[in-house]
């Protein structure tokens, strides 16, 4: 599965290092494995609401808890194996990386662990109206009703019915964001309310991070995103889709190029991020992986602007070349 081809590719990248590599590569299979659980118990627990079937809301509990203790223990691992399933359409892996994300933001903003947690379940929620109408209504062979038609255009206030009926268990914040999520910050969004208020502060966040992670999905309507454009993107709707605050401070943390990501140098050479700097969020901490007799880790922010990121290297393109040249082996293919 694609959980073991990412762990392929990242254990080999540690073993290529002229440096040992044992504590990372543990560092990084905990994650994965991590990872691999909660996103099976969360596509369960998606799959259990669509057909309106009890969810096992304790194991939720206990997938999200140790997802939260991982990320905020061995950030740099979790969010390099989020920016890794970028790569994986499936909505499910969407929906789990704006969850990590989510939960990642919250507690660099200073919230406390149960309200990263209740964030981040709510984040794993937000688009259950959209999954709702691609496999019971979207796939569906005979003629829609106009019923069916207005349940699509207005996926939000579906999935936040549908959530209501898990309210006891969940607490109300899921529908929430469900209902606001795509509402804005201006409020010029949808669905249409008829008072002015600011959406709720978790709305705004997975909005962001939402947004963020969709970017880079390839779609039959999109291609795959390079970051900086991606940046680029989302600062234009600063003040009307995004809080302007929070859309700074998640660049700031997250960095313009994501931890995980293959960067062409301006000398060059092909590296990997591996930190950011939240001060210089275009210039992050980087491993040289190509040419191999040019390996080292650099902290851009320290060459004053002589050494910089020239581009990103899409790793399932003209990345693997690069990878496979270096002795980093993706494995089997991806799924497309």
């Amino acid at each position: 599965g694609i959980i073991e081809r990412i762990l392929n590719i990242l254990i080999a990248k540690i073993k290529s290092s002229s440096q040992p590599g044992e504590a990372e590569a543990q560092r990084v299979a905990t994650a994965l494995e991590t990872y691999g659980q909660s996103y099976q118990k969360i596509s369960q627990s998606l799959t259990n609401i669509i057909d309106d079937k009890a969810v096992d809301h304790l194991g939720l509990k206990l997938a999200m808890q140790n997802m939260m203790d991982g990320l905020l223990s061995q950030s740099a691992e979790f969010l390099r194996v989020s920016t890794m399933r970028r790569y994986d359409m499936g909505t499910s892996a969407h929906l789990l990386n704006v969850a990590i994300l989510s939960m990642y933001l919250a507690s660099k903003l200073g919230f406390s662990k149960e309200e990263v947690m209740e964030l981040g379940t709510a984040a794993l929620f937000h688009d259950i109206g959209k999954l709702y109408i691609s496999r019971k209504i979207i796939r569906k062979p005979e003629r829609l009703t106009e019923a069916e038609f207005d349940k699509i255009r207005s996926h939000a206030l579906l999935g936040a019915e549908l959530l209501m009926e898990y309210v006891p268990d969940m607490g109300i914040l899921p529908v929430v964001v469900a209902f606001e999520h795509h509402l804005k910050y201006d409020q010029s969004g949808y669905p249409k309310v008829p008072f002015s208020q600011k959406p709720h502060p978790a709305s705004l966040i997975v909005s962001v991070c939402d947004v963020y992670d969709a970017l880079f999905q390839k779609r039959s309507y999109k291609a795959d995103y390079a970051p900086d454009l991606i940046y680029n993107i989302m600062l234009k709707e600063k003040g009307t889709t995004f809080d302007p605050g929070l859309l700074e401070r998640f660049y700031q943390i997250m960095g313009v190029w994501p931890i995980g990501s293959l960067v062409n140098l301006s000398d060059g050479r092909v590296a990997l991020v591996k930190e950011e700097n939240e001060d210089e969020i275009l210039l992050p901490k980087v491993e040289v992986v190509y040419p191999l007799d040019k390996k080292e880790t650099i902290d851009l922010k320290q060459r004053g602007g002589q050494l910089s990121i020239a581009r990103y290297i899409n790793p399932w393109k003209e990345g693997k070349e690069i990878l496979d040249a270096a002795g980093i082996s993706l494995g089997a293919e991806k799924n497309t």
